[in-house]
Parts: structure tokens; sequence; C-alpha cells
């Protein structure tokens, strides 16, 4: 598809033009949304966000060059708002309490989410920042942000999250065995 007449078409009317220019855009967006952003869900927020933006924008921008450089730097500010606001987001740790539903669990089977909520929680008295250090993983946030959150440096960092892993693993094994 050659997108620059694709996206003349679609100015001037062109519906079946627009739909298939829009379609492009949505799959390209996503690849390349999806290797800034883990999350799922996330990702198809922010290349909706992008997508929307684009479209109420497209007809009324004069793009001299390219229209696809132009969507696509739509869609890198978005992932970068996207970035901004999930660390500005608070990073305290909330205990997980037994009867809820906790989206950090994985697991359909009520007895194994159980034990690793008894786990968790067993691990978060202990000591709170292995739990933080846990938790903050486990969302995805890089090993800058974390360190910068906690004031600890890299190799603190892997230090805790491998003896938070061993008292989480250690502990998981014993409620096994029970």
């Amino acid at each position: 598809m050659d997108v620059d007449k694709a996206y003349h078409s679609a100015v001037k009317g062109d519906e079946d033009i627009r739909r298939q220019l829009f379609e492009w855009l949505s799959v390209r967006f996503r690849l390349f949304a999806r290797q800034k952003i883990w999350n799922k869900s996330d990702v198809e927020d922010v290349v909706q966000n992008a997508l929307a933006a684009v479209h109420s924008k497209y007809k009324q921008v004069n793009i001299v060059h390219s229209f696809s450089a132009w969507a696509h730097g739509v869609l890198g500010k978005e992932i970068l708002r996207y970035t901004r606001n999930r660390s500005r987001r608070s990073a305290t740790f909330t205990s997980l309490e037994a009867g809820s539903e906790p989206h950090a669990i994985g697991t359909e089977d009520p007895e194994v989410r159980r034990r690793l909520l008894s786990c968790l929680e067993k691990v978060a008295s202990a000591n709170p920042r292995y739990a933080k250090v846990l938790q903050l993983t486990y969302e995805g946030y890089d090993t800058d942000y974390i360190c910068k959150s906690l004031g600890i440096t890299p190799n603190n960092l892997y230090v805790i999250l491998s003896r938070a892993r061993t008292m989480l693993k250690k502990c998981l094994k014993e409620r096994t065995l029970k």
C-alpha cells in the first residue's frame, strides 16, 4: 500500500481507502507499541488513543513529506504520555487479601492462589522492601525506575530481588508440602 497516496485519497473523501489506511495504521501501531509497552491492554489503549488523534487531525494537518512518519509521531507522543503517567503512579505496595481478585495472580486454581497470597503476605511482613521490589518488577518497571524510586543501586536491587524470590520460593515449597 502506498500510504501517502492512500492518505491523499482519504482526505479527498474516499471512504474505502480511509478504512484501509486506518486498518494498516492499526496493525503497524500495535506492532510498534508492543515493543515499548508490555501490558497488552495498555497497548490497546495507547493504540486506540493514537488512532483517534490521527483520525481527528489527519484532514486538517498539511503533511508535506510522509503521512506514515507523522502518524507514528502521534503514536510516539501517546506512548510517551503513557510512560509518564505510569511513572507518576504511586508505587506503594498494597497488601493482597486472600478474598480479593488480584490481577497479579495468573492462576485459576483457588488453592494455588491462596498459597501464593499467603506467601506474598509473609514476604511483605518480613521485609516490605522485598515485597515492593517484587511488585514493581512484576508490573514491568525497569531497573532505573525501581532504583530511583527506592533509592538503591542496581546491584542492591538484584540482591534484594534474588532474596525476595528465594524467600517466596521457600515459602511456596513449605506450603506445598503441608
